[in-house]
């Protein structure tokens, strides 16, 4: 079961928030807040509270951290009409992204796959495919026009009909959705597990039309992101043709950049991927100092060669619980500082 509290307390902040902000106190006093009739507060609409962070070197992802007041709105909105809404994200056949409730996470929502998992996925669901058709909706969350969420929940020609219409599932989510921010139509906001729902309400409303149009479709989506598998480029490009025709018909747009169609068999992991996932230091300090120069050098490399890929934080994350020798520490730690200053990654 889905409840407010849950995305107050546990899906309010984006994840890449440092552990000593949270909103537990918020949470705690979330039931005296809801006796209230929280429609009658002014303003009726407020502004995220915008951060960035870090992706890869020089481009930074927005974040948004909504007023508390219309995010408990859009959230006890969410939380009381759950079962309906899982009920439709579940009609996708080819979400990876499907909203869950486990318990015990750490977040209001996880998604139903990893993204560890993918690559696995990729391989079985292509076994006889020849080609593989990838790409992704630009800029997916910040390009949302908020007036499509109740033409993904109703169909389009439904939600026209009666878009004035306040007992509409969807208007009332696209009202909340613009409430905390600013009533703007265009974007929700990014890090709240709120949108994650969103987003994927309208990722399934794309799935079943592509599905339709394309009968036998093989593949998957991730969030924004298509792996689509065929026999020959012809039916390859009908299938991109299809997706850029239903991403339009809500407001959206296919980034070309990355797009694109590829002869199967497709390497698993990249060249710098395979290499420094196996990596091993050796215990023995003379050793073990050879082998650090050795690995921070090959990432250093790495991430010029590839610089639109996450190579020093990959090469960071690999290593965080290799047990260094103390008198290796120093140089260690000079080569992890090094990293994070030329990547701009948060400490944390």
């Amino acid at each position: 079961m889905l409840t407010t509290e849950d995305f107050i307390r546990k899906g309010y902040f984006p994840k890449e928030l440092i552990p000593p902000f949270d909103t537990n106190s918020l949470a705690d006093i979330l039931p005296t807040i809801l006796k209230e009739d929280l429609g009658k507060f002014n303003p009726k609409v407020s502004k995220c509270s915008l951060h960035t962070i870090p992706v890869i070197k020089n481009v930074r992802r927005h974040m948004s951290i909504p007023n508390p007041l219309h995010q408990i709105i859009l959230s006890k909105i969410l939380a009381d009409n759950w079962s309906e809404i899982e009920s439709f994200v579940l009609n996708s056949k080819l979400s990876l992204s499907t909203p869950k409730i486990i318990m015990g996470s750490k977040r209001a929502i996880t998604r139903s796959y990893k993204i560890s998992q993918l690559p696995v996925e990729t391989i079985m669901r292509s076994t006889d495919s020849r080609f593989m058709l990838k790409t992704d909706i630009s800029r997916f969350y910040s390009t949302i026009y908020t007036h499509s969420i109740p033409w993904a929940y109703h169909t389009k020609s439904k939600a026209k009909a009666r878009k004035l219409d306040p007992s509409l599932l969807g208007n009332i989510i696209d009202k909340c959705v613009r409430n905390t921010c600013d009533g703007q139509t265009l974007g929700i906001p990014v890090g709240p597990d709120s949108s994650l729902i969103i987003a994927e309400i309208i990722g399934t409303a794309i799935d079943k039309k592509l599905c339709e149009d394309l009968v036998g479709l093989k593949g998957y989506r991730y969030v924004d992101d298509f792996y689509l598998f065929f026999n020959n480029v012809y039916q390859a490009e009908e299938a991109l043709s299809k997706i850029h025709s239903i991403t339009k018909d809500f407001e959206l747009e296919i980034n070309p950049n990355k797009t694109k169609i590829i002869k199967l068999p497709e390497s698993i992991y990249g060249t710098w991927t395979s290499e420094l996932s196996l990596y091993k230091f050796r215990t023995a300090e003379k050793e073990q100092l050879s082998d650090i120069l050795y690995y921070f050098s090959k990432a250093f490399d790495y991430s010029k060669q590839f610089p639109n890929e996450h190579v020093l934080k990959y090469s960071l994350a690999r290593i965080k619980k290799e047990q260094v020798q103390p008198n290796n520490w120093p140089l260690y730690e000079s080569l992890i500082l090094k990293s994070i200053v030329t990547i701009q990654i948060p400490l944390f």
